[in-house]
């Protein structure tokens, strides 16, 4: 599984704003079709806790 995330800077002060892709986040488990449903659903998690750090960080570093 993959998560891919677009993310948009916004300077509120401004009105600037820019948008990026960091680099996509994978994970390589497989679940079973008995518990796709539970196991996929907590695979997105773990993803989206280390998708949304990078972009942060990722976002720090192209300013």
């Amino acid at each position: 599984m993959r998560i891919r995330l677009r993310v948009v800077v916004l300077d509120v002060r401004s009105g600037r704003w820019r948008t990026f892709s960091p680099e996509p986040i994978d994970d390589a488990r497989a679940s079973s079709m008995l518990t796709r449903e539970s196991s996929d659903r907590g695979q997105v998690e773990r993803l989206m806790d280390a998708a949304i750090p990078a972009a942060i960080e990722a976002s720090t570093r192209e300013q």
